[in-house]
This record gives C-alpha cells, sequence and structure tokens, in this order.
C-alpha cells in the first residue's frame, strides 16, 4: 500500500536526525527547508516493484534535488547495493525478489 507523504517526510527526518519545521498556517504539515538537499545531499536507492509509485517518488525526491536511482526487483537492489555506496535505501516490504516472480 502507497506511504502518505506526511508519513515518509517524518519518516526521513527521524532517520536523518532533523527537526522539522512547522507551518503556521497548518500546524500538522511538516516543512522541510528549501536548501535541505544541498546542505544534506543524499544518494538514494529506491526499490519498488509498483513502477508509478517508485517513478512520482523518485520525481519527488529529485525535485528537491536528491540524487535518486531506482530499481523493480529485489535482485537489481542487491546488486547496485554491492557495486555503489547510498546513504539511504528506501524499499517495499514485499518486493519480488527477481525476474521469475
Amino acid at each position: 500500500k502507497p506511504i502518505r507523504p506526511q508519513q515518509l517526510l517524518e519518516a526521513l527526518a527521524q532517520a536523518l536526525n532533523l527537526q522539522l519545521q512547522r507551518e503556521k498556517k497548518s500546524p500538522n504539515a511538516p516543512a522541510l527547508d528549501a536548501n535541505l538537499a544541498s546542505r544534506l545531499p543524499l544518494r538514494i536507492l529506491l526499490a519498488d516493484d509498483e513502477v508509478q509509485l517508485a517513478r512520482n517518488l523518485r520525481l519527488l525526491l529529485e525535485r528537491d534535488g536528491y540524487r535518486v536511482e531506482t530499481v523493480s526487483r529485489g535482485d537489481e537492489a542487491i546488486e547496485r547495493l554491492a557495486k555503489n555506496t547510498y546513504d539511504l535505501l528506501i524499499t517495499d516490504n514485499s518486493i519480488a525478489p527477481n525476474a521469475a516472480e
């Protein structure tokens, strides 16, 4: 099931030990400053077999200035992790391990 944008933002902030700034208009809507990606650049690997969800999340993260690579299978993710260094891995908890599944 897709993650809500607010849940993703809060999880990323917690993982990166960041304090979210809340806008006065809507106290429930967290907001990160516009320069966060330049101050805290991350190389992200996004592993999800739901192509549209992965595409949308990649576009959001890239719009904010992050470097994102995507894969759609578990074996691809393992291969990329073996060859490259990433700061963050975002993955589906039920991603297919290989092309046969």
